[in-house]
């Protein structure tokens, strides 16, 4: 029998989570080898042998299936890119502690121009006003790195771009300008589906991260949760 592989991905998963039943498998199939790619919030599990590899990958599947995103190399961005496609919709970003990053990868795959309409770096409480309309007392009273505002920036993108799906994220990405209350990593998002009702809440990160690796990580958790949102109707901010 020749020998065969094949892929699945999982965002929102870690390598602690996914380890035992990694084990497990390899146990009842010893022909079958899985090889996990870790990356910052997103993995990939390799399957090769020439066992059943089916039966493998359905096992891996059932274990978090809202959580698997097909993508050839193990992107959530391109998931979301032939999605969007597919259902002729659009998506507008607006992004702070980020810089930009989330836009990046969004337009990074060729077609994009399909359903991407605009990706706003509002990075200055001054830019998220004038620009998203986010207002001035709460930037004020509460600062820019609250839940509030990241609903405020998805409302106002929307009166911009009238998008189908909307994405904001503000917060602290490090490795200065933490504080007691909001340290180093603490990020908010939201997401908006046209007109409706918003979801939204703290991004998952880890502390005492360096500022490129957390900022990366932001960007795939938030487009994991943009996923998982898009395809089975999940509020991740309430996991």
């Amino acid at each position: 029998m020749k020998a065969l592989s094949n892929r699945i991905n999982f965002c929102h998963m870690t390598e602690e989570e996914i380890k035992p039943h990694i084990a497990s498998l390899q146990t009842k199939y010893p022909q079958i080898t899985l090889e996990i790619t870790a990356n910052l919030s997103l993995l990939s599990i390799n399957v090769k042998g020439k066992g059943d590899i089916e039966a493998v990958i359905e096992a891996l599947h059932a274990l978090k299936p809202t959580h698997v995103f097909p993508s050839e190399n193990g992107s959530i961005e391109e998931a979301i890119h032939h999605e969007l496609i597919a259902r002729k919709e659009t998506l507008a970003v607006a992004e702070s502690c980020t810089g930009g990053l989330i836009s990046t990868m969004i337009t990074k795959q060729v077609g994009a121009s399909e359903y991407f309409l605009a990706g706003l770096t509002t990075y200055s409480n001054l830019a998220k006003h004038s620009v998203l309309g986010v207002s001035e007392q709460l930037l004020e009273k509460q600062g820019a790195v609250n839940e509030l505002v990241a609903q405020e920036m998805v409302k106002g993108l929307y009166q911009v771009t009238n998008a189908t799906w909307l994405l904001s994220v503000t917060g602290v990405a490090g490795p200065t300008g933490g504080t007691e209350e909001k340290p180093v990593g603490t990020i908010y998002s939201a997401i908006g589906y046209k007109n409706e009702e918003i979801i939204s809440g703290q991004v998952l990160t880890k502390k005492h991260l360096p500022r490129d690796v957390n900022i990366k990580r932001t960007a795939n958790w938030i487009l994991g949760a943009l996923w998982r949102k898009m395809m089975f109707n999940e509020n991740v901010f309430n996991d």
